[in-house]
């Protein structure tokens, strides 16, 4: 699909770092996460001592889990339009909103669904850590030519 990390159309020069400035996207937001993860000291009984919490690491936790959700969300949506526009898909429901109504509602479906519309899964099974998601020698172009 030739798409940046923010899932618009980029230069060779850009989109093949994607995959590499995705990683590392995840890679900031779960030590961020850690980092900012409340301890909660628990009582006898196991349960979480009030005084003990911190409310300052937790809302950083937490607006540091919603950014990263915007950016999940986000690029499914971009790179779900893409993909309709490239492919001349036309929305079939909730005209003018439908890949952001499907990204919100399930990301896992929208993203099954983008990788049946990108490659043919029957004819050739996915790899793992390639550019394309297909073997090296696979041209995902010349598959819908």
């Amino acid at each position: 699909m030739k798409l940046n990390y923010r899932g618009e159309p980029a230069a060779y020069d850009e989109w093949n770092k994607t995959f590499r400035n995705v990683w590392l996207i995840s890679i900031l937001y779960y030590v961020l996460n850690s980092l900012t993860t409340p301890d909660v000291k628990l009582d006898e009984n196991g349960y979480p001592v009030p005084d003990t919490i911190d409310p300052t690491v937790g809302t950083v936790n937490n607006i540091v889990s919603c950014i990263f959700a915007l950016y999940v969300w986000y690029i499914l949506y971009t790179t779900r339009v893409r993909i309709r526009e490239r492919y001349n898909i036309p929305e079939e429901r909730c005209a003018g909103c439908e890949d952001m109504v499907c990204t919100i509602c399930c990301g896992c479906c929208t993203a099954a669904q983008m990788a049946n519309h990108t490659a043919d899964y029957d004819v050739i099974r996915a790899t793992c850590c390639t550019k394309t998601g297909l073997p090296e020698n696979v041209d995902p172009e010349a598959m819908y030519e």
